[in-house]
C-alpha cells in the first residue's frame, strides 16, 4: 500500500519522461519509507509499472528489507544523461539528529 508522496522529481529528455519518488508503504506515521522509479516513452501519456529502487543494505540498521526509516532531508535528484542513462540520488537516516546517507543508483 502506498500512502503520501515524500518527494518526487521528473528527469525529461525528448518524448521520454523519467519519475522518481519516496513513499511511505504503510498507512501509519511509523511506516517505512521507499523510493521508486517509473518510465515513460511517450511524454507521459502511459507509464511504466514502478521499480523499487531503494532496498536493504548489509551495514545499516534503519534499512529494513520492507524499507528505511526516515527519508533524510531534501537530498533528492533525477538525471538523464547524454547516453541515456538515469541517475538517481536520495538520503535515508535514523531521524533529522542522526547522521543520515547518501544513496545513489544508475541504470537504463
Amino acid at each position: 500500500m502506498l500512502s503520501g508522496a515524500g518527494g518526487g522529481r521528473v528527469g525529461r529528455r525528448a518524448h521520454r519522461v523519467d519519475g522518481c519518488a519516496g513513499y511511505r508503504t504503510g498507512p501509519t506515521q511509523s511506516s517505512l519509507w521507499n523510493t521508486f522509479y517509473r518510465s515513460s516513452t511517450n511524454g507521459g501519456a502511459t507509464w511504466s509499472a514502478e521499480t523499487r529502487l531503494s532496498g536493504p543494505a548489509p551495514g545499516y540498521d534503519y534499512i529494513l528489507p520492507s524499507g528505511f526509516r526516515f527519508p533524510f532531508g531534501d537530498f533528492f535528484g533525477l538525471a538523464i544523461d547524454n547516453d541515456g542513462a538515469t541517475h538517481a540520488v536520495w538520503g535515508e537516516g535514523r531521524n533529522y539528529q542522526s547522521p543520515g546517507s547518501i544513496w545513489y543508483v544508475s541504470g537504463r
